[in-house]
């Protein structure tokens, strides 16, 4: 599921506690001393220099406040939680979204309310939930489309996607379809690299956002041949770790309809290549996509005295972009090369 905000777990920057490790010699006896400097201390006297001292000592406090209100919790091995009005297996343990929906309950805020209160979905729609994960979203789209929707769940991953099932039965959902498979640029097979972290997991490996466990075998379909005998998604919702060019190259005839697609960008490397980028970005221009939504926001809702820390340090998220060209969003991107989620539609969506 790009940067991950300023959480203090273990993300791509590394562990906040993590230390620099030099290796200097002593000219007395020529021996070897390993000695250790502290990364967030070379962090801050940086910080200090370029936003000075006030900003730097509240952006220090909040990561504090942070740091104590997740590590104050007891963290069990399993529990069920309620998640936006429905049930979830959570393994808190494992990290990752587990750990972020056992201590916060939801994640994403900004985006699952903008889905879930906005109109883009109704009662009776098909989505296809590209990258499901443990069933996240899933759960809320289920609610969305009703008894006589559809929703395709895919996850690749096998050992995510018995998760995926069991919050399915959990929930007692019978208007999802489950899939355990990977979507591609075209049908056959690759590989998965999977994380310890289930939502980090990526098709190429320079993505992956933790440490990698296994490589897993996993079909390759396309989009368009996935719907070959089924009627267009309203939705496609997509959080592939930055396989979309992949992905979009694989569904060229589903990009002609008016099916929305919301998705976590993940822009440039080691997701994906600047030229590959363009030519995504180029796509979406072709098939006539703007961008009515984008939300580039932390993970997760941290507790009021964090917030108000952090703006008071010049924390620039959320960044909120509605209706606009899928050039602007390109120029916020250059500017803030993170990961937000975005809404893609036609003027034609109905």
């Amino acid at each position: 599921m790009g940067k991950k905000g300023h959480r203090l777990k273990k993300t791509r920057k590394g562990n906040l506690n993590d230390s620099l490790k030099r290796t200097n010699t002593n000219s007395a006896s020529g021996t070897k001393v390993d000695f250790a400097v502290s990364v967030p201390f070379l962090r801050t006297i940086k910080q200090v220099k370029q936003n000075g001292l006030a900003k730097t000592s509240s952006r220090v406090l909040a990561l504090g406040f942070k740091y104590l209100n997740e590590h104050v919790k007891y963290l069990p091995e399993k529990t069920i939680a309620t998640v936006n009005n429905s049930k979830m297996f959570l393994y808190p343990r494992q990290g990752g979204i587990n750990y972020d929906l056992f201590l916060y309950k939801k994640r994403e805020p900004l985006c699952t309310d903008f889905l879930i209160h906005s109109s883009i979905l109704k009662e009776g729609d098909a989505v296809l939930d590209i990258g499901a994960n443990v069933g996240y979203y899933v759960l809320i789209e289920s609610k969305m489309v009703g008894k006589t929707g559809r929703v395709y769940a895919v996850e690749p991953v096998t050992s995510t996607f018995e998760l995926l099932k069991n919050n399915l039965h959990l929930n007692n959902l019978t208007n999802v379809s489950p899939f355990n498979f990977a979507f591609g640029e075209k049908d056959g097979e690759s590989e998965i690299y999977v994380c310890n972290e289930s939502n980090l997991c990526a098709m190429n490996k320079n993505a992956v956002g933790g440490k990698i466990v296994r490589v897993q075998k996993v079909p390759l379909v396309t989009v368009d041949t996935f719907f070959k005998d089924k009627p267009s998604p309203k939705l496609i919702r997509m959080d592939v770790e930055g396989y979309e060019y992949q992905i979009f190259k694989g569904m060229p005839e589903t990009l002609k309809g008016n099916t929305r697609i919301f998705m976590e960008l993940h822009y440039g490397p080691p997701f994906i290549s600047l030229e590959k980028m363009n030519e995504f970005f180029r796509l979406l221009e072709e098939n006539k996509y703007r961008v009515r939504f984008a939300v580039f926001e932390d993970k997760v809702e941290d507790i009021k005295v964090v917030r108000a820390l952090l703006k008071k340090s010049g924390y620039k998220l959320p960044i909120i972009l509605t209706n606009v060209s899928v050039q602007e969003l390109k120029r916020v991107l250059e500017k803030n090369p993170m990961s937000p989620n975005v809404l893609f539609e036609k003027a034609s969506a109905d």
